[in-house]
């Protein structure tokens, strides 16, 4: 499942200066006018000096938690992450002092942990989330937007790590709050139907997938017609349980079906329809229907090529896959061309140590045995076997 970007809640709050200096009054309007105009940069040396103002008179606590509070988002906004974290931290232990912004600290733990989760650490996200979750429910019970958005994020944490059982348990929960708050129709309701089925598919329990993408299906259908892209991202999604069941007719339908969707929609075909067709490619091929797959893998590559360019990793990610369909159809030479295409695009926009990269690394060195290339064969996959161990070792790369 793709992952999710979520955005941090900004707000401005309306102090009370009556205690607080001019300077102090005027440091913090300077950082407004910036941070109104999603400026952070501009606001920041604004807030460190309204901060350093406020520490040097008597502490009003809630204009030092106002000035925290922008100070970690304008730094997670600016990518800034180790200065953001710093003063997450810090508001969150002046937070715990101050009963009276209880309500302004669940916000604080929901934005601590988008900016966790933005940078795929999960478990240090649920931690916040969890404090929020708690917060928010000791505070106004579970019946309120706050409370289920939280919820969400949590969920999506779950689904980042691969915890599907704690991602399910969360996501049914949500899904039963969002209709008692909102109704059947809502589209908040809609997708967190699409979400528990996704986890449902991944869990394997295709059924209950298919219930709730139909579901789905049937809500978006009467809110915004077949033609959203709402609705063709679900059959898309249906076609993958189907795809998974073994069901290739089916999801051939619906592939075929969302492709045509997508070209009422639009006068070109784009990188979402040109996904559907790799989709469809794909079905082709595990019914052995190798004349329509290199068809529609054909056209792909040349929609891909037109939206993304051929110097891309999208690009280059169509030509790994176009090469494993010429692998699969016993079509050697073509694959290792593929595969060679793939690794030079790679190589200079990803980098030669990606997973993506190792993958196709992998892929021509079993094309070289199959081809009788073994001293090749065992170069190439030799190769791909210490790159993984290099990116395990590497803590630092984003997908060690």
């Amino acid at each position: 499942m793709k992952k999710t970007s979520f955005s941090l809640l900004i707000f401005l709050m309306l102090l009370n200066f009556t205690a607080l200096t001019q300077n102090f009054k005027e440091e913090y309007d300077s950082s407004k006018v910036y941070i109104q105009k999603n400026n952070f940069n501009g606001a920041i040396p604004w807030l460190e000096k309204a901060k350093n103002t406020v520490k040097t008179n008597p502490l009003d606590t809630a204009a030092y938690l106002e000035i925290l509070r922008l100070l970690s988002i304008s730094y997670a906004k600016t990518g800034k992450n180790a200065e953001a974290q710093n003063y997450f931290v810090e508001a969150s232990s002046v937070y715990v002092q101050v009963p009276s912004k209880r309500a302004q600290f669940v916000t604080h733990l929901s934005n601590f942990g988008v900016f966790l989760y933005n940078q795929k650490k999960y478990a240090e996200a649920i931690q916040q989330f969890e404090k929020a979750l708690a917060l928010k429910q000791n505070i106004a019970g579970e019946n309120n937007t706050e409370y289920q958005s939280i919820l969400n994020n949590l969920s999506s944490c779950y689904m980042g790590l691969k915890q599907l059982d704690k991602a399910e348990k969360s996501y049914e929960q949500l899904l039963k709050l969002r209709e008692s708050l909102a109704g059947t129709s809502h589209p908040e309701y809609l997708v967190t139907c699409q979400n528990l089925a996704n986890v449902y598919n991944q869990a394997g329990k295709q059924e209950k997938a298919v219930s709730l993408y139909e579901a789905a299906l049937k809500g978006i259908q009467g809110a915004k017609g077949e033609k959203s892209k709402e609705y063709i991202t679900v059959l898309g999604q249906l076609a993958s349980v189907y795809r998974n069941q073994g069901n290739y007719e089916k999801a051939e339908g619906l592939y075929k079906k969302s492709l045509d969707l997508y070209g009422e929609v639009n006068e070109k075909a784009t990188k979402e329809s040109g996904k559907i067709m790799l989709d469809l490619a794909s079905i082709y091929v595990l019914q052995g229907k190798f004349d329509e797959a290199e068809k529609i893998y054909t056209q792909a590559l040349t929609v891909f090529k037109e939206n993304v360019g051929e110097f891309s990793a999208d690009y280059a990610s169509v030509l790994n896959n176009i090469g494993l369909f010429y692998a699969e159809a016993g079509k050697f030479d073509l694959a290792e061309s593929f595969y060679k295409q793939s690794l030079e695009i790679g190589r200079q926009t990803i980098g030669e140590k990606h997973p993506d990269n190792i993958t196709t690394y992998n892929n021509l060195g079993l094309t070289y045995k199959a081809t009788g290339k073994f001293d090749l064969a065992e170069a190439t996959l030799k190769r791909a076997v210490k790159y993984w161990k290099d990116i395990k070792s590497d803590k630092t790369a984003e997908y060690a």
